[in-house]
């Protein structure tokens, strides 16, 4: 719950950076240089981690400040450009901290298999607070097991 933002208000991806970041680091997940290697990895190799329509799976690799497995996500209140030629803007960010290469791949696989399904997406922009965000994922977990 501490690390779900909704309605934030950006002007460009770097700010999307700084808003997700600093909910892992106020959860004590990562280290103030996991932001910047974020903002770094995506000015190195351009807007790869908008990986679904509107939305962006941020993160660095687990030696750049990670502390513990973490995630945040951040609805926006206007959606942002990364960059991206077909996925761009983003109104829905989730970054996410590891701490071994085993829990990287995996948090990706879980969030990509999530996140690049519409009804999941729309969910997410449609919930008004954080509750509804957490009953989203818990639903979508929830079907996955049936």
């Amino acid at each position: 719950r501490e690390t779900i933002d909704i309605d934030q208000v950006a002007d460009s991806w770097e700010e999307v950076v700084d808003i997700t970041g600093s909910l892992l680091l106020n959860a004590g997940a990562i280290w103030p240089s996991y932001i910047e290697a974020i903002k770094d990895i995506i000015s190195l190799y351009g807007p790869y981690m908008v990986v679904a329509p509107g939305a962006a799976l941020l993160h660095a690799g687990p030696e750049m400040g990670a502390k513990r497995l973490a995630v945040s996500m951040v609805v926006l209140k206007e959606p942002v450009a990364f960059g991206h030629d077909t996925l761009d803007p983003v109104n829905i960010a989730i970054a996410f901290s590891s701490v071994d290469h085993y829990s990287h791949v995996q948090t990706v696989f879980d969030i990509m298999r999530f996140i690049e399904k519409e009804e999941n997406r729309s969910g997410l922009l449609k919930a008004a607070s954080k509750d509804e965000i957490l009953d989203v994922f818990k639903s979508r977990h929830d079907n996955r097991l049936k």
